[in-house]
């Protein structure tokens, strides 16, 4: 196991532990299908993308649209994927779906937590 697998499994269970799993997949699974860095369509590579989906969640918190997760997202992928990281072009739609799925997340977590008070 390499460096970078061993830091994408501690950042995975450390999300998952804060209740974070279920916006990590989902936010996983919106990388793969757009796909911006062009990863084959194989078993197992979709993990290849928990990197940068477990760095930009706890920036998700400050976000207050989905250009401010956009700019996010392309620091990100950037970061884990230098020149490799696809045009920027593409992430605008990335963005749009993060953000809805973060919205609907927290609208879900807090109606949680209104129950369980």
């Amino acid at each position: 196991m390499n460096i970078a697998e061993r830091a994408r499994i501690k950042q995975r269970r450390k999300i998952k532990t804060e209740g974070l799993g279920q916006l990590y997949d989902i936010l996983t699974d919106i990388l793969f299908r757009h796909n911006p860095v062009g990863l084959p369509r194989t078993p197992g590579v979709r993990d290849d993308y928990g990197s940068p989906v477990g760095t930009l969640i706890p920036s998700l918190e400050t976000a207050k649209s989905a250009d401010e997760v956009q700019i996010m997202l392309l620091i990100e992928m950037a970061r884990w994927y230098g020149k490799d990281s696809g045009p920027e072009s593409m992430y605008g739609d990335i963005s749009r779906d993060i953000w809805k799925a973060w919205l609907d997340f927290k609208g879900l977590s807090k109606a949680s937590s209104r129950r369980n008070s």
